[in-house]
């Protein structure tokens, strides 16, 4: 009340009995001279509950977001980043404020930009999500294969406001996918070629029996007994 009557107009909230009361303080001037002040309290328990729940919920996606082992970002219609968290940052090997504004294939080999490009059309074509596969070269000159979902978002009219992409780094399983149907393709060749070999030797192992059967010199039993 001291600051209302030096003339400020004063608005605060406080907690009173479980209740959060929203209170303004109003001076009343005659000529220069605060003769009274007028309060008004209004209960906005219910709103400042939901704002703070909604502030709550927001920080807890934001942590989430940000401490993802995805890459996630949101980008505009016209394709912008808007935003980007530490992962989606580390994939680009890029700092966040220099990847803001620019399009995501400003960060992808040529040889990714047009295929990411239609993908992104057509979430804006379908407002819906796609997923696929590109690759990224990393830092140490290798490859990296990643999995993509694009995402629209929508305004209340339907329109689509704008696109969230997760980019999941699935390169170790593809690694080991690789290896595992090497292996496949090794012991498929293998038994094949054992096949191939035991065949034949079968053939030249019965006839030796036989031929160990018939009169033989004593250099020809030494030759078959070598076979």
């Amino acid at each position: 009340y001291e600051e209302a009557y030096e003339g400020k107009t004063i608005s605060y909230e406080m907690d009173f009995q479980g209740k959060i009361i929203f209170t303004t303080l109003q001076p009343v001037f005659e000529g220069e001279r605060v003769v009274e002040v007028i309060g008004s309290a209004t209960d906005v328990t219910e709103r400042t509950l939901a704002e703070r729940h909604i502030q709550e919920s927001e920080e807890r996606n934001r942590i989430l977001v940000e401490n993802s082992q995805e890459g996630i970002l949101g980008f505009t219609t016209e394709g912008e980043i808007t935003s980007v968290n530490q992962a989606g940052c580390l994939l680009t090997q890029t700092r966040a404020e220099d990847m803001l504004g620019l399009p995501m294939t400003a960060f992808l080999p040529a040889s990714e930009q047009e295929l990411w490009e239609t993908y992104f059309q057509e979430v804006l074509r379908n407002g819906d999500n796609v997923r696929f596969e590109i690759a990224i070269p990393s830092a140490d000159g290798g490859r990296r294969d990643y999995r993509v979902t694009l995402s629209a978002y929508h305004h209340a009219n339907g329109d689509v406001k704008g696109i969230v992409g997760s980019i999941h780094d699935f390169t170790e399983v593809s690694m080991r996918h690789a290896a595992d149907q090497a292996n496949q393709a090794k012991s498929h060749f293998i038994a094949k070629m054992s096949h191939e070999i035991r065949t034949p030797l079968n053939g030249i192992i019965g006839l030796s029996q036989l031929l160990g059967k018939t009169p033989l010199t004593e250099h020809q039993k030494d030759y078959l007994t070598n076979i």
